[in-house]
């Protein structure tokens, strides 16, 4: 504390110091003397939270109070007292802020003492702990205005080879410290596209090994690997879709489309000559002489006119070459189908974030898109039913992301493998929601069925789901429309409901009625007989309201 005090003092006398420049050499010998102090293992790394346990299940979190899974004994784990992380929170805090007087001090003379801080606050940017985080990134914004940066990104780029060296040093003793992907992910996250061709190697490095490595280290790369997926995504964005027909092109009319149609034919007509037409109608009676089997291939060729035996070269068409962003996208994936499976619940929400933000990612690449979703699959599946609810939700709306970039791809295998577990979800559930107090709102149960509840609607209106998987599912969300559940839910059942009726609307109007019918159905004529449908009873004005807003708008 006395040493801040001093910086402090220090600083408010940076003026003084400029004008008596004799003093400076000594202020920068005590400046480095201090920052050796400053970032020496002791002071500087310190215990800002307790490790996480990797294995423990998510649901058993002590903020998750309505978790009735039995406890499971923790693994005896060396945790600190919360005085002891706060007085480690503070003094890394004061640590950093030390550093960005330093810079302030002696402004571009700074630029010697860059190199030995430069990785170390890097390091601390990256830290989970929000407060260590803020004062590392304020630190490297007063180094950048010291030093002549016009931005943290500059200063990594004009750095990065420094930067990309230390890390690769330091995954060689990354069991002992686990700076360099702290490093790493703080250079990707805080780079522009430019970054990718500098950490290759670095990247592949990762690729190679981190199959190797335990659950604890696993999850810190895979933060990277996430973090390398978004900025992907932020950086090369896909562009966006015309969902609609330009209104100039829709509102031609049909006469001024044909003449302009003629007008063209009658151009390239006059611009043909009479042997170019000869030719066009002899080719095509070869053509359709060949079809119909009249015609070997061989005597084909003899018909051939004078000039035209000429062989024609054609070059296979060449496959256009995969961006590198691509590439690695498409490698983190791959990483992903090996992960997801893993006993950690946490690396498992991590892996299926960083797929949903993959699969954004190459949205526009279909020939690695789909491929990659057939390799997901089979992992995902199992995620649908996964033993920490959590998990389940994230992998739902997974699935919502890779149904609305896929399109038709994925009917088959969703109709197949994902809503016959989600629909069994919803219905035993919802004997359950339907006696709930005011805090069944606050568990997994109640969320999750909120994520399927609204992506069954997505999942139908973008794969266009057959009539008869689509009554099925509707049987089982009616339940949700009833007055007795939770108001949220009801809201998510009507929003379901709409998409559904983009659908099948006369499935949906049919269902609604034998829910609740408003009003008796009258024939149009007295030849057809009167129709009775169940929602006529007294039982159904439960539903009543809720049905009344879908058949006002259907």
């Amino acid at each position: 504390m006395e040493k801040t005090h001093f910086l402090h003092d220090t600083e408010n006398t940076n003026s003084t110091v400029e004008n008596q420049s004799g003093n400076l050499p000594e202020i920068q010998n005590i400046i480095e003397l201090l920052i050796t102090e400053y970032i020496s293992d002791a002071n500087w790394n310190l215990v800002t939270s307790n490790p996480p346990a990797i294995h423990k299940p998510v649901s058993s979190d002590p903020q998750d109070f309505l978790s009735i899974k039995k406890e499971t004994k923790p693994a005896k784990v060396h945790v600190l007292p919360f005085e002891v992380l706060n007085s480690n929170v503070q003094l890394s805090c004061l640590l950093l802020e030390a550093i960005g007087v330093f810079s302030t001090v002696i402004a571009s003379h700074f630029e010697r003492s860059l190199m030995q801080v430069l990785y170390p606050v890097m390091a601390k940017l990256g830290n989970d702990n929000a407060a260590v985080s803020r004062s590392a990134y304020e630190t490297l914004v007063k180094i950048c205005q010291s030093c002549g940066y016009a931005s943290v990104d500059e200063l990594i780029a004009r750095n990065a080879d420094y930067l990309v060296n230390s890390i690769s040093l330091d995954f060689k003793y990354v069991f002992m410290n686990c700076q360099a992907p702290c490093v790493l992910k703080v250079m990707i996250q805080y780079s522009n596209p430019g970054i990718l061709s500098i950490i290759e190697d670095t990247l592949m490095d990762i690729f190679s090994v981190i199959d190797l490595y335990p659950d604890e280290l696993m999850y810190l790369l895979m933060k990277v690997l996430n973090v390398l997926v978004l900025m992907i995504k932020k950086w090369f964005p896909a562009p966006v879709k015309e969902e609609t027909t330009k209104e100039s092109e829709v509102e031609k009319p049909i006469s001024i489309c044909q003449e302009e149609k003629q007008s063209e034919f009658d151009k390239d007509e006059k611009n043909l000559s009479a042997e170019q037409i000869r030719q066009f109608f002899l080719d095509y009676h070869k053509r359709k002489q060949q079809s119909l089997g009249y015609l070997d291939e061989e005597e084909s060729g003899t018909t051939e006119p004078e000039g035209g035996g000429e062989e024609e070269h054609f070059e296979p068409d060449k496959k256009p070459e995969i961006p590198r962003h691509v590439t690695y996208v498409t490698q983190v994936l791959e990483k992903c189908v090996h992960f997801l499976p893993s006993k950690s619940p946490w690396l498992r929400l991590l892996v299926l974030d960083t797929i949903d933000t993959g699969i954004q990612a190459i949205s526009q690449s279909q020939d690695q898109l789909l491929p990659m979703i057939h390799r997901l699959w089979p992992s995902m599946v199992k995620r649908f039913t996964d033993d920490e609810q959590v998990v389940t939700i994230k992998a739902v709306t997974v699935l919502c992301t890779m149904a609305e970039a896929s399109g038709g791809f994925m009917q088959r295998r969703v109709i197949k493998d994902a809503i016959p577990s989600m629909t069994a979800f919803l219905d035993k559930q919802a004997s359950v929601s339907l006696k709930a107090g005011p805090v069944y709102s606050q568990s997994q149960s109640f969320k999750l069925q909120m994520a399927v509840l609204r992506s069954l609607g997505r999942l139908c209106r973008q794969l266009e789901i057959s009539e008869a998987t689509l009554s099925s599912v509707v049987w089982v969300c009616a339940q949700y429309l009833s007055c007795r559940q939770p108001k949220e839910l009801q809201q998510v059942a009507v929003t379901a409901f709409r998409d559904f009726s983009s659908v099948e609307p006369d499935l949906i109007w049919l269902s609604l009625n034998d829910l609740y019918c408003p009003g008796e159905l009258t024939p149009p004529h007295e030849t057809f007989k009167p129709v009775s449908l169940a929602g006529v009873a007294p039982q159904s004005k439960e539903y009543a309201e809720n049905v009344n807003i879908l058949l006002s708008t259907i």
